[in-house]
């Protein structure tokens, strides 16, 4: 019986994994399935489980609140050219996949939002759990009431005062790891989880307020700032002044020069992100702690603590087509078209 039982339960998360669609968005004029983010969510034919693919766009798709279990990917950010501060070849489209805000709330556990750029506010509230929240840029992060939140991998950077905030309520088992951080993260006493691997970039406080049982690892400011840590496991974080101390691995007083290839932005060999790449003989390369002992790299390309590492332009884990070329005219009835894909991770 049992193992008739286990048949029956793999057919039917079987049939549940092939009955979920993807569905296209796009307000350029292509044709698609929808013209606005919202739209599709509002749908009774977009159903839990279903995916969302935010197509490159010059324009917003508007705001977005989730109360479906989705999976929403874009375009990525900083695409183009080498030149433009931008990394080559990696969307055929630069555009970016454009939201003005995200809100998670009751009923959407278990999405994720992959890939998209933000220019306002993604609040995650109502006691949500398990969103993931990867590889985007975004402008102002806060986390309410929730659990099993992961904010991973994202550049945090667009408005003037990026930051992670909490609003009072507890946040628990938090993952917020391998993010670029522009200005602050201020959590309140009743959130806890790991804060891993991110890059701190302005000269802003950054106040790490109450966090009670956060495991802070690897981790580098980059500019004089603030930090308060209470109750937490604090080790092999890099700081320009004395924000992190010495003990457990720390360093104080890094001269930032030494630990990034760009860390000024002034090169035009290095883009927006990939600057933050280590460079040779860098304090923080093999300087991680990875939870028994040190090893590996800080920053956002370090992955042993955390188990991941930053992905430039923040290129959702879905294939692309990284290159197209094409004819503006032809001379027959033959049009000859190059078209380049990969996978991505």
């Amino acid at each position: 019986m049992k193992k008739y039982l286990l048949l029956l339960l793999c057919s039917i998360l079987l049939m549940l994994n092939t009955s979920a669609k993807i569905w296209r968005v796009n307000n350029t004029g292509v044709p698609a399935d929808f013209t606005s983010a919202q739209a599709a969510h509002n749908t009774v034919s977009v159903v839990n489980g279903d995916t969302i693919h935010l197509e490159a766009s010059g324009a917003t798709y508007g705001s977005l609140t989730l109360s479906k279990q989705l999976i929403i990917i874009g375009n990525g950010y900083f695409l183009g050219t080498l030149g433009s501060n931008a990394n080559p070849d990696l969307q055929a489209n630069p555009a970016t996949s454009l939201l003005s805000s995200v809100l998670f709330n009751t009923g959407s556990n278990g999405s994720v939002l992959e890939g998209c750029t933000l220019s306002s506010t993604l609040t995650v509230t109502n006691g949500v759990s398990n969103i993931i929240i990867r590889r985007n840029r975004l402008a102002n992060v806060t986390l309410g009431l929730s659990s099993n939140i992961q904010v991973l991998q994202n550049y945090i950077d667009n408005t003037t005062n990026a930051s992670i905030n909490g609003d009072g309520n507890p946040a628990t088992n938090l993952q917020i790891n391998n993010n670029v951080i522009a200005n602050a993260i201020n959590l309140g006493s009743a959130s806890n989880g790991d804060f891993m691997n991110n890059i701190i970039e302005m000269g802003a406080s950054f106040g790490v307020h109450n966090l009670t049982g956060f495991r802070v690892w690897n981790n580098i400011c980059v500019n004089s700032c603030t930090v308060n840590l209470a109750s937490c496991d604090s080790r092999s974080n890099i700081g320009n002044a004395s924000q992190f101390g010495t003990l457990n691995g720390n360093q104080s007083g890094i001269t930032m020069s030494t630990v990034f290839e760009d860390h000024l932005n002034t090169n035009s060999a290095f883009s927006e992100d990939s600057r933050w790449q280590l460079k040779t003989g860098s304090p923080g390369i093999g300087a991680a702690w990875n939870g028994t002992s040190t090893g590996g790299d800080c920053g956002i390309f370090g992955s042993s603590a955390s188990g991941i590492s930053y992905v430039l332009s923040g290129i959702a884990n879905v294939p692309s087509i990284y290159k197209l070329a094409a004819p503006a005219t032809t001379t027959s009835n033959t049009l000859n078209i190059t078209i380049s894909t990969r996978t991505n991770n």
